[in-house]
């Protein structure tokens, strides 16, 4: 139930270039998509909703989904369903694992892969590790920028003024060994080309819920170009290096243990025959 003592207007433009207009001229205006950001913190009987809300599906711009040979663009207020209905077959394996676990189900008609990335929820990771495209427009300007520059280091988003997410960039050559999985709070995710036996390179990372992403491309380098299956004693080192990572950074003692588990156990089990992990 909305409060009905507060004043709200919400606001349908139709086109990118009436949004952005529209957003130059009421830049403390909530964007609102699926409108899951809204609601995840909602505690009280009666919701409590900004002054001015902006609905962005009824922008096309906004919505479409493209297909090259070398990349996808999807755009930002693309719901997750809809992506999952393109297939595992177009969209890279470790993504569609993201996608695919989100929950509950039927709240995937709801949001929308703009806001999965603003809010740093499942997608994030994946779409970091992939270093992806994302596209930023205000009325005023246009750029591209690269995931790993939407965040500060305090894990604030930085946009200039009234600039939004428009679409994203996805490649497609992004590994032909991918695993994404989640245990409680922390996620782990990997790209991995691997031909003949050989680990070619990988790529890695752990990402905590409302905390931080950690990736070593030092750690990587190292295990990149061993044959597989790896050694115990290649494990050991390659966790070892990555456990050193960790201490130059703040992760709790309890997210040290198991990343080191994971990581472990991740290595062990890679190999050139079967999928991994």
């Amino acid at each position: 139930m909305i409060n009905s003592n507060s004043s709200l207007n919400v606001y349908s433009p139709t086109s990118l270039k009436d949004l952005l207009q529209l957003y130059k001229k009421i830049p403390t205006a909530h964007l609102y998509g699926g409108g899951t950001d809204i609601l995840k913190d909602q505690s009280r009987k009666y919701l409590k909703l900004p002054e001015n809300l902006i609905y962005l599906k009824k922008v096309p711009e906004l919505s479409y989904i493209t297909r090259t040979e070398r990349y996808l663009e999807i755009g930002s207020c693309v719901t997750i369903n809809r992506i999952l209905s393109i297939g595992n077959h177009v969209v890279p394996e470790a993504l569609f694992s993201a996608l695919q676990s989100i929950t509950p189900p039927s709240i995937k008609n709801l949001v929308t892969i703009g806001g999965n990335i603003f809010t740093k929820r499942n997608t994030y990771p994946v779409l970091l590790l992939m270093n992806i495209s994302i596209e930023l427009k205000s009325s005023d300007s246009s750029r591209w920028i690269q995931i790993n520059k939407l965040f500060s280091n305090n894990g604030k988003i930085e946009l200039s003024p009234n600039e939004i997410i428009t679409r994203i960039r996805i490649p497609f050559e992004t590994g032909n060994k991918q695993t994404f999985s989640i245990f409680g709070d922390l996620c782990f995710c990997s790209l991995a080309n691997i031909q003949k036996n050989v680990l070619n390179n990988i790529n890695f990372l752990f990402h905590i819920f409302d905390g931080n992403s950690y990736r070593s491309r030092e750690v990587e380098a190292e295990v990149s170009g061993h044959n597989l299956p790896l050694s115990d004693r290649t494990v050991g080192y390659i966790t070892g290096l990555f456990v050193s990572f960790m201490e130059k950074h703040d992760i709790s003692p309890y997210h040290r243990a198991y990343i080191n588990n994971l990581l472990t156990s991740y290595l062990k089990n890679l190999s050139g025959e079967e999928a991994v992990y």
